[in-house]
């Protein structure tokens, strides 16, 4: 089963949670961690390791999805890259959906590169967007 751990910056990552359980009822799936959401400035390391080595018992793939390259949050996740423990940083909801909604039961690392590249391609500046579903009918 794929597995997706949502790690952000404060409460990012329960609202991606929130909408994720929304459009795919998969929250069996999907667990988000806000990181410094007290202003404690403490890390989740460990509930983050106590979920890794859950999901790894149960044979789970598992993508870390995090909000920002180079953040504290992502630079403390990518200890936990491994051969399936996937880390990928710039989470938005299409990526994150189309993970939990692949019909593949595990994928590749070509699949997951797919998927990101796609999920790049949602990202538009809508002010000089032409749909392709768009006439104009005047």
């Amino acid at each position: 089963m794929k597995r997706i751990i949502i790690v952000t910056h404060k409460k990012l990552a329960l609202g991606l949670q929130d909408s994720l359980n929304f459009f795919t009822n998969m929250n069996d799936q999907i667990t988000a961690i806000p990181a410094y959401e007290h202003d404690d400035n403490q890390f989740p390391d460990e509930i983050i390791k106590k979920k890794i080595v859950e999901f790894k018992n149960n044979n789970d793939q598992i993508f870390i999805l995090t909000d920002l390259l180079g953040g504290s949050v992502n630079q403390h996740i990518l200890k936990f890259v491994d051969n399936n423990t996937f880390v990928i940083t710039g989470v938005n909801l299409p990526l994150a959906l189309s993970i939990l909604l692949s019909p593949y039961e595990y994928l590749t690392l070509n699949q997951v590169q797919k998927v990101v590249s796609e999920a790049k391609e949602q990202i538009i500046l809508m002010n000089t967007y032409n749909s392709p579903n768009s006439e104009d009918d005047e």
